[in-house]
């Protein structure tokens, strides 16, 4: 199941989040549409890795809406900037992939490995 984030214009620079587990591929959407509205196309984005150790792939656009593919092969958080732009303006969502141990998890409850 992909993870969508809708961005619009009365955004205002606040942190989404996308928590997952060490390993995990997640697909990412992020659908410009409302903010394209008021701005025009989005004609390119760009994906970025500011911090962590995710990894983003299969990096696409069609109809004001991205999508990518963020892996993450340890533990701990990272920072994904998403930046969409258009003719005359540029809208940045901020993701934070946080990514869990799946073992830890268990191990909290007394299971173990």
């Amino acid at each position: 199941m992909a993870n969508r984030f809708v961005v619009r214009d009365t955004d205002r620079g606040g942190v989404r989040r996308l928590s997952t587990y060490k390993g995990e591929v997640e697909p990412v959407t992020v659908d410009f549409s409302p903010w394209a509205e008021d701005n025009g196309t989005v004609s390119t984005v760009t994906w970025s890795v500011k911090a962590g150790s995710a990894t983003i792939s299969g990096q696409a656009l069609a109809s004001n809406s991205a999508s990518a593919v963020i892996t993450t092969a340890s533990e701990g958080g990272s920072l994904i900037e998403v930046k969409g732009s258009g003719a005359t303006h540029t809208k940045i969502l901020n993701l934070r992939v946080y990514a869990r141990d799946p073992v830890q998890n268990t191990n909290d409850y007394g299971f173990s490995a």
